[in-house]
């Protein structure tokens, strides 16, 4: 599921790559770029398909504060390769 937050507060490209916010992060240590490989939460779920024998969860679920149309189609999704 991918949703548009319309504040300065996800991240995008425009506003990730750029000079102050470069700076914050080296000087104060603080901004977007603290963010741990980008990814804000984790979650794990049973499902009712879940083997009941199993000591693990069927599901995990990744919460991230990007997607991959964050960066407004500057690149694309799949890139060719010359393989």
């Amino acid at each position: 599921m991918t949703f548009l937050v319309d504040k300065p507060v996800g991240i995008v490209q425009e506003r990730f790559m750029s000079v102050p916010v470069t700076a914050n992060y080296i000087i104060k240590e603080r901004g977007p770029m603290t963010v741990l490989g980008g990814l804000e939460a984790v979650a794990f779920v049973n499902t009712k398909y879940a083997n009941e024998s199993l000591t693990y969860p069927d599901i995990q679920f990744h919460f991230a504060p990007a997607s991959v149309n964050s960066d407004a189609g500057n690149y694309p999704f799949a890139l060719k390769k010359n393989y």
